[in-house]
């Protein structure tokens, strides 16, 4: 076990290493973080991946004891419960609030509560596919399959996070239904059911944004976290005008309690 375990590491790095072309366009930064994340792995030991300055700094956000709160007194607290059990790959920082799980877990289990507070888990469950814009190294992805979602689920990113979000999810969950876009080029044929962006279309060109938009209008269930600045876009204008053109269905912009000039765009339009 731990041979094909090791085997599966050197040939996920050797795919790090490989170049791609890519036609997405981002922002100096996240190139910056984009190579010094491939160096990291490179000189460091996958297994401990979740300890990477980089993906500490980029991906890996703690709850606060508030956000916690407010999870465990949800409705949904019983879903939630066993979904957010972590797993051991990448050797994440234990949550001190819930030592079964990690801050950034539950973290993302909180977003995902924001639809749950709006439709039912039943519901959720039975939507037909999901496009994840930015998906981290899976984490959400992954808490989503925990809570029981079985149909197509799609994360659009750059080469190299998708490269490592299949590296990571095909160890942790059922991947067969997961697939990986980095190639804007084809999304004309996506009518997602759910459009998720946790601050990752908010530090996006708003080029690439104004790609997405037809996605977004078409999509029945939109999550999108965002901060209100950032890089010289004014991100509360954008959004808010996502919502004043039609964009975002039936759109609400609530701030974060626990995270000031942070704000969840959130937006439902069933049948």
């Amino acid at each position: 076990m731990k041979s094909d375990h090791k085997k599966r590491n050197k040939e996920f790095l050797i795919t790090l290493r490989s170049n791609d072309n890519s036609n997405i366009e981002l922002t100096q930064s996240w190139e910056n973080f984009q190579r010094k994340m491939v160096k990291e792995f490179e000189n460091g030991d996958p297994n401990e991946f979740l300890r990477f300055p980089t993906v500490q700094g980029t991906m890996f956000f703690s709850a606060r004891q508030v956000q916690f709160i407010e999870l465990k007194e949800s409705r949904s607290w019983n879903h939630f419960r066993n979904a957010i059990v972590e797993n051991s790959l990448g050797n994440p920082p234990i949550y001190k609030y819930y030592p079964r799980s990690s801050g950034n877990l539950v973290h993302h289990a909180y977003s995902l509560n924001k639809i749950l507070q709006v439709i039912d888990i039943e519901e959720f469950l039975k939507l037909r596919s999901i496009l994840e814009f930015g998906g981290g190294y899976g984490s959400f992805c992954r808490l989503v399959s925990n809570i029981g979602y079985r149909n197509q689920y799609t994360i659009y990113d750059l080469p190299v996070f998708n490269k490592i979000q299949k590296w990571y999810l095909s160890s942790v969950i059922d991947s067969a239904k997961i697939e990986y876009l980095t190639d804007s080029k084809l999304l004309s044929n996506r009518n997602p059911d759910s459009f998720i962006a946790l601050w990752s279309l908010s530090e996006s060109p708003m080029s690439l944004r104004k790609t997405f938009e037809p996605v977004i209008r078409s999509s029945k269930i939109v999550l999108i976290a965002f901060q209100k600045e950032f890089h010289g876009i004014d991100n509360w204008l954008y959004f808010n005008g996502l919502v004043d053109r039609g964009i975002v269905k039936n759109g609400k912009i609530f701030e974060i309690p626990s995270i000031p000039n942070n704000y969840y765009l959130l937006g439902t339009c069933r049948d």
